[in-house]
This record gives structure tokens, sequence and C-alpha cells, in this order.
């Protein structure tokens, strides 16, 4: 080379060297990496491991390395990384070409190490600049230098973004497939590792064709790669995958996981959802289910026999059927869906049969005895408040049908205005078995188990009963079990009454208290007076 290119290419290579001094001097530490401390949500758990609730910006299940599934570390490796184990954090042919793509203004480029990935997640901006890609560079060579590539590795795979607020392909594994990351397929695996290059594009969720896709090229890159036989591909491609349900949910324990959720913040404030706090109720997963569907079972029973309120909303849909149907799509997605009454717009309507569709995209038509709550609201000349008419929006339920075989028989609801609370305590330790603090918590929060003050009833009767014992009264005593009289042998102002409307004479206390009759409780307070009374029943709790 000629003396001035000699010159030329010293100075190229001084301005580089003082580049990149320059860019490593301003590198951030490595404290994030090197002393990694994952941001986890509040889980809640009933008292046998079902998951209640979670809480927290970021859905994260840290998964140590040594525990990771061998088939999710070959699958990420495969997709983002076949030479991960080989280089030592950067690929030069691939830093060039990025380097040279983004200097020309032409299309970005990528190319990026796993271990240059760890450095953006953890330490830079997602631009696509020139000094990014450097510092990005020098970043991994820094990693490289102070963590093992399996200490790298878990990093990533606990680290990545994969959409649905999951963070980790611990945290996706439930998310998607509602199992641990060790529990999943080949299939299964392979979705989870397509998501990282564009969780949002490729989300099973909200692109399912896109997300197969992808997960067929992620098949093919590991057939490709060796770590899996054709046999297994082949497996792997024709397995039918099940996503979990966006609303699912193992136990429907709402007010139990706000009052979990409470308690913590109150002792550790905001680092509730970022420590991986774990908390342990102690209710039973069973019973708290139990409890759950008897509660809407009997609200939704109650429902049943009030009149028709009228539509929850209007839209007016266009003529054209595809322009409805697009319409009737969009009105539904702002609407919120239920399990048991799922929101439906009016698709059309006459006196006799009703067809509507699902936010789920699905068409269902009534008829006969599922219009019975509606019959008034579908006549030419019902109230406008009330009529049911094409573009409503109503509630509708599916009951299993009386004939074997068949599907669900939809008929037309409305949601409860009544509300309702449930509790179960176990009687030998006081502690929660199940707790439902109203019809729905997303509807509203208020919880009526612990917030609401309400009449006692006949539910005070044994507090009543355990002070009359102290005093003497036995289980066999005999209580006179008839109307009060005045000192005249008349009806006294105060004139309580049995709820069956009958008097048996006399009866034993036991009796009294299993049958809950009135007079036999009001004569036991007679008998011990009102003063022992407060007393003993203070002892209990009460004020």
């Amino acid at each position: 080379l000629a003396p001035a290119a000699l010159a030329l290419l010293a100075v190229g290579a001084l301005v580089l060297a003082l580049t990149l001094l320059w860019f490593w001097s301003d590198l951030p530490a490595l404290d994030k990496a090197t002393d990694y401390r994952p941001r986890q949500h509040l889980l809640v758990l009933t008292s046998d491991g079902a998951e209640i609730a979670q809480f927290g910006s970021e859905r994260r299940v840290f998964v140590p390395i040594a525990k990771m599934p061998l088939r999710m570390k070959q699958a990420v490796l495969a997709v983002e990384d076949t030479g991960f184990y080989e280089h030592h954090g950067i690929s030069p042919r691939g830093l060039v070409r990025a380097t040279l793509a983004n200097l020309s203004g032409g299309m970005p480029q990528g190319a990026s190490t796993l271990t240059q990935q760890v450095a953006r997640t953890f330490f830079l901006s997602p631009r696509r600049t020139l000094e990014r890609k450097i510092k990005e560079a020098l970043l991994a060579l820094q990693l490289e230098g102070q963590l093992s590539k399996d200490e790298i590795l878990e990093l990533y795979l606990n680290q990545i973004y994969l959409g649905q607020r999951a963070y980790g392909v611990g945290a996706a594994a439930q998310v998607y497939f509602g199992k641990p990351v060790d529990a999943l397929t080949l299939a299964e695996t392979a979705m989870v590792a397509g998501l990282p290059q564009n969780p949002i594009h490729a989300n099973p969720i909200s692109s399912a064709a896109r997300a197969a896709k992808r997960q067929r090229w992620v098949l093919a890159r590991l057939l490709k790669t060796g770590f899996i036989t054709q046999a297994e591909h082949d497996q792997a491609v024709a397995e039918k995958l099940t996503l979990r349900s966006p609303r699912f949910v193992d136990v429907n324990a709402q007010h139990v996981a706000e009052m979990a959720r409470r308690a913590v913040v109150e002792r550790l404030g905001e680092k509730a959802y970022t420590e991986g706090v774990r908390v342990t109720t102690s209710v039973r997963a069973d019973d708290q289910r139990a409890a759950h569907a008897a509660l809407r079972r009997a609200v939704l029973a109650h429902e049943r026999k009030q009149p028709w309120r009228g539509p929850e909303d209007f839209e007016t849909l266009p003529a054209a059927p595809e322009e409805a149907e697009r319409a009737a799509a969009l009105a539904l997605k702002d609407q919120r869906d239920d399990d048991d009454l799922r929101v439906a717009i009016v698709m059309a309507a006459s006196p006799t049969e009703m067809t509507a569709k699902l936010a789920s995209g699905d068409n269902v038509v009534l008829k006969g005895d599922a219009l019975r709550l509606v019959r008034g609201a579908l006549q030419p000349k019902a109230p406008a408040h009330l009529a049911l008419r094409r573009g409503a929006i109503v509630r509708v339920q599916a009951l299993p049908s009386a004939a074997k075989g068949k599907g669900p028989e939809w008929t037309v609801v409305q949601w409860p205005q009544t509300e309702a609370a449930f509790v179960a305590l176990d009687p030998a330790t006081g502690r929660v078995r199940a707790l439902v603090g109203g019809f729905d918590f997303n509807r509203q929060q208020f919880n009526h188990v612990t917030a609401a003050a309400r009449q006692p009833g006949s539910s005070f009767k044994p507090f009543l009963y355990a002070t009359a014992f102290e005093h003497g009264v036995m289980p066999e005593t005999l209580v006179d079990d008839a109307p009060l009289l005045d000192a005249d042998g008349g009806t006294p102002s105060w004139n309580p009454q049995n709820s069956d409307g009958q008097f048996d004479g006399e009866i034993t206390v036991r009796e009294g208290l299993v049958r809950s009759k009135n007079l036999v409780s009001v004569r036991l307070l007679q008998h011990i007076g009102l003063s022992a009374a407060r007393q003993g029943i203070a002892r209990f709790g009460f004020d």
C-alpha cells in the first residue's frame, strides 16, 4: 500500500480505537445481570396450591438453568443463536452486516447473538442506532468475560418478553398452556421458543395463524440442527395445541386475592409486586369452587324470577351482511364478557325466534322456552327501552340439554341486580375455607363478607345458647315454645313469632336450636337475664 493509504488506514484505526474506547467508558455497570434479581409477581394460592391470582406488571416464573428442559434450550438456540456456545459474545460477520446497513440507511439488520440480546434487554433501549449496536457488542464482550454461557442463557430464558405480560419461558408456559415449562410437549415448546422475535405479531392468542407458522419454522430449525428426528418433527407438527383461555383462573376467589394483596402491600409497599411473594391462604380449592358455583347458581335462580329490564345497550348495524358482521364484532370488542353470562348482540329478532352473535364470533339461535323472559320485548309494540331488536346487546347463557348427546341450549338472561356473599369457616380453627364476596368482582370490588353490615339473624343464636349453658341450662332442658303473653294474659306490644308460624309447646333446648325456634331463644334470654347474656356474648368478641 502507498504511504498515503497506510496513513489513512492508521488514522481510521486510531479513530475507531478512540471511538470504541469512548463507548467503552460510557457503558453501564453489569450489576443488573451479574447480580440478577428478576421482578416476580405477587402470587396468591389456596392452601392446597391452586392459583387464585397474580399481581404485578410482569408475570415471571423464574426457572434456574439447571432445571430448564433441554428441549427448550435447544429450541431457543436453534432459532436465536446456533453458535452460542462457540462464539465469545459477538458474531463479527453479523456485526459488520448490521453496521453497514445502518450506515447506508438501508433496512435495519439484526443478527445479534443471544449474548447481545441479553445486553440489549438489560441495559439498552430498543432503538436501532449505530451507537446502540456498538454498545451492544461491547456489553456482550463484558458479559462473556464475567458470566458463564449457562448463566447468560439463564438470563435470556427468564428475562425475555413473550407477550401477554409474560417474561421468560416459565411464565409463558403458564400463560399460554397453563402448565410448568418442564411439562410442555415438543410442539408447545416450539410455540414458546418462536415468540421472542415478535411476541405481538406471532402471539398464539391474538394471531393464531402467524403463531402456527412461526412454530413450524422453529420445528424445522430443530430438525435442521439435528436436535430432533424427522419422526419427532412430524409428530409435533401434527399435534393439535390447546391454549389456556385468557380468562382462565384455577379458582375464582378474587375477593380473597384482594384481601391477600392488601395485607402484603401494607407490609412491603410496592416491593410486593416485584419480589416474588407467594401468599398461601387458608382457602381450599374445592370448597371455594363449590361456594362460587353455589352463590352464582342461587343468584341466577333468583334473577330468573325478576321481570325483564331491557337490553344493556344498542348498536346500529348496517344492512349489508358483511358490514354488519364487522360492526357486530367491533361492538362486542369493548363489552365485558363473562364465563356464564355471555355477552351477545342481536342480529335478527321476531316474536318467535332470535339470532345473536357471541363475542367469540359464534351465532346462536334461540326460540321457545329460551325466550320466555323476553317474549313481551319481542312484540312489535314493546316499549322502546325494553324492546329486543336488531343491534340490542344482551346476555345469553348455555344450559345443559335435556336430550342426551345434544349440545348446550342457549337462553336469554340478564345481569343480576341482586348481590350475595358466602363464607365458610373451619369450626375448629376459625380459618376461612371459602369466601365469595359478591357475584362478580370485576363489576363490583366491594366485599360483602368483610365490609357489609347486615342483620345477623339466627346465626347469632349459638352465642346466646352457649351463654345459657354456662348459666345452668342443659341441652335437654325443656322450654315452652309458645306465644308471649302480658301480665293480663293478652298479646304484648312486642310479639315475636317463629319463622314457620308454628308453636310446638314444651321442647328441648337442643331441638329449639336445631329448628331455630325464636320463642325458645327469647325465653332463654329471659331466663338468664339481659345483663348476663350481654356479658357472656361479649367474650366471643361482640361489642
